[in-house]
C-alpha cells in the first residue's frame, strides 16, 4: 500500500466525513432548500372541508371522517410519501408543506405524528341529514354567483340562500315547491335579452 493512500486512511479515520444526528445548534448540516416537503402546515381558517386533499392522498395518509355534526380531516405522517398532491389539490390554498422535516420520534411521542382539524357540518333543512360543511356551502355559493350572467345574478343569489340549505334528494323533491326549477332561469334570460 502506498504512503500517500496510508495517510488519507489514517487522516479519514481520525476526522469522520459524517456528522452527528441530531446535529446541536446551531446546525452543522447545508442550508435547508426552499421547497423541501415537510410536515403539513394547515390554516384551519381557509379550510373549507371539501375533503379533495382526502380523495386525492395516494397512500390513504389523509382521512375524513363525518362523526355527528362534524368534519375531521386528518394525516398521519407515518403513512404520508410527501407527494404533495394534497397541496395541489387544495381549492383554497388551505394546506402546504413545511420544510420540518425531522419527524423521527419514539414510541412515546408518536401521538405528534397525526396532524387533526375539523369543519361544522350543516344539515338539510328538510330531513336534517348532514350536507357539508357550512364553509364550502358558502364558497360554492360566492363561486357560483362570480360565474352567473349579470342579468340572471340577482334571482340566483336569491334561490341559492334556500337550495344550499337542503340536501341532494330534498332538492329534488322540493324544487318545485320552492320555486327553484330550473325552468325559471331559461325565462328569466329569454325575457331580460328580448330587446
Amino acid at each position: 500500500m502506498s504512503r500517500a493512500l496510508m495517510k488519507e486512511l489514517i487522516k479519514g479515520l481520525l476526522k469522520p466525513f459524517t456528522i452527528g444526528y441530531p446535529s446541536v445548534a446551531p446546525r452543522k448540516y447545508a442550508q435547508i432548500v426552499e421547497g423541501l416537503r415537510g410536515k403539513h402546515e394547515v390554516q384551519e381558517d381557509k379550510c373549507i372541508g371539501c375533503g379533495a386533499c382526502a380523495r386525492r392522498c395516494s397512500t390513504g395518509a389523509l382521512k375524513l371522517t363525518d362523526h355527528e355534526f362534524k368534519r375531521t380531516l386528518s394525516v398521519s405522517l407515518k403513512e404520508c410519501i410527501f407527494c404533495y398532491r394534497c397541496v395541489e389539490v387544495c381549492p383554497e390554498d388551505a394546506l402546504s408543506l413545511s420544510t420540518d422535516f425531522e419527524l423521527a420520534r419514539t414510541r412515546d411521542e408518536e401521538r405528534d405524528l397525526e396532524i387533526k382539524w375539523m369543519n361544522e357540518l350543516s344539515k338539510c333543512l328538510n330531513c336534517g341529514k348532514p350536507i357539508t360543511t357550512s364553509k364550502q356551502i358558502e364558497r360554492v355559493r360566492e363561486r357560483v354567483i362570480e360565474n352567473i350572467a349579470p342579468q340572471a345574478k340577482g334571482v340566483i343569489a336569491e334561490d341559492l340562500k334556500v337550495f344550499l340549505n337542503y340536501c341532494p334528494a330534498c332538492r329534488k323533491e322540493l324544487a318545485y315547491k320552492l320555486g327553484f326549477h330550473p325552468a325559471k332561469y331559461y325565462l328569466v334570460l329569454s325575457t331580460r335579452n328580448v330587446t
